[in-house]
């Protein structure tokens, strides 16, 4: 099954991807929180955030700042990658296929790598 890519935002040196409904369940907890600093471990020295509604923003490099985002199945944030160019697009990509994924213990960053 193919989702459709999201609409990427670029504006003050920043990518975005907006309004993420978090599928992975049960949400970002301790170990789909280390795979994700493993996968943006492989573009530093790029920064990836993710924001919640409240404004609250948690470095994607930080297993800790994750977790304590209490990230839950259902939840909405905002996908915020250092920079506009191609490598952002991919990061920001690449994050929104994990956090659609449907088990946050099998996290899926390819799925539009595999489209293209």
């Amino acid at each position: 099954m193919t989702q459709p890519k999201p609409e990427l935002r670029k504006e003050e040196g920043f990518t975005y991807i907006d309004n993420v409904v978090v599928n992975a369940k049960p949400g970002i907890v301790m170990r789909p929180s280390v795979e994700i600093k493993k996968e943006c471990e492989k573009y530093i020295p790029r920064s990836a955030y993710l924001v919640n509604k409240a404004g609250q923003d948690a470095n994607c490099l930080s297993c800790t700042e994750l977790m304590l985002m209490e990230i839950q199945m259902g939840k909405e944030v905002t996908i915020k990658v250092e920079g506009e160019d191609e490598k952002a697009e991919k990061i920001a990509l690449r994050l929104y296929s994990a956090l659609k994924s449907p088990n946050a213990y099998e996290l899926d960053f390819d799925v539009f790598e595999e489209q293209d």
